[in-house]
């Protein structure tokens, strides 16, 4: 292809904004020359491997805007450990199209047997379908909110949680909540109810989640009321699976 018509190419992709048009045009020019392919086959590889490069810095973007506390999926996940739960069971979630519907899980049980991995997975999965996902724990949330109290910037604290489509609350439980850290619970809950999924994760059973907002069984029964709606619990059971490992270690 003459000069005149690449300069015409490039001008107008990078008048497009496709600022990466210039190395694979060459490449595409290559390939025809080389694998004696049409112009237009070149051109259809080309922008095929474009939009899968596009494609994967935007999963990394929005990988990285989640703040996932590492990047483990379902294949890193234990299920011979962990025999409470199965792969099929939490798949099927995402295969019905769990965010699509607003719902909800919870993955309830003591620490170390796999709850924050589980609630991790889906971020990641959902992250990789171009899903906006935030992972936060339950008291950098509420030190959040309570920041964004003092500045008078409350309500766009809330608006920023309830903007993407799956937020994943970690160690629900760990400690207790006052009357106004329950209050902000509740508010982020409702303003997120049938408008987008949420994950948690906690330590305590429902029958004792009125300890953890501030010993009120009322306010406790009304965030279980909206969570609960449409969702789906899990309880691990078992051992620590970070106790197995340093078992192994200390045999070794």
């Amino acid at each position: 292809m003459s000069d005149t018509y690449t300069d015409k190419i490039q001008e107008a992709a990078h008048r497009l904004g496709l600022k990466e048009i210039d190395s694979a045009l060459e490449n595409a020019f290559e390939e025809a020359r080389k694998e004696d392919l049409s112009f237009a086959h070149a051109l259809s590889n080309m922008f095929e491997q474009l939009a899968l490069e596009a494609d994967e810095r935007s999963k990394e973007a929005l990988i990285r805007f989640a703040k996932f506390p590492y990047r483990k999926t379902f294949d890193d996940f234990d299920f011979e450990f962990q025999t409470s739960i199965s792969l099929t069971s939490l798949q099927s979630h995402i295969d019905e199209g769990y965010l699509s519907k607003c719902q909800n899980l919870i993955f309830l049980g003591p620490p170390g047997v796999g709850k924050t991995h589980v609630a991790t997975s889906f971020g990641m999965a959902a992250a990789n379908s171009r899903n906006k996902v935030q992972f936060i724990s339950c008291s950098e949330m509420i030190a959040r909110l309570r920041e964004s109290k003092e500045r008078n910037s409350y309500l766009r604290k809330l608006a920023s949680l309830a903007r993407p489509t799956l937020l994943i609350i970690d160690e629900v439980g760990y400690s207790t909540l006052t009357q106004d850290d329950s209050a902000m619970f509740f508010d982020v809950v409702c303003r997120r109810y049938e408008r987008g999924s949420i994950i948690i994760t906690s330590n305590k059973s429902y029958k004792h989640w009125g300890e953890i907002f501030s010993g009120d069984d009322v306010i406790a029964t009304a965030i279980l009321d909206r969570l609960l709606h449409h969702s789906k619990s899990y309880v691990l059971k078992g051992t620590s699976y970070r106790m197995k490992e340093r078992g192994k270690e200390t045999k070794l």
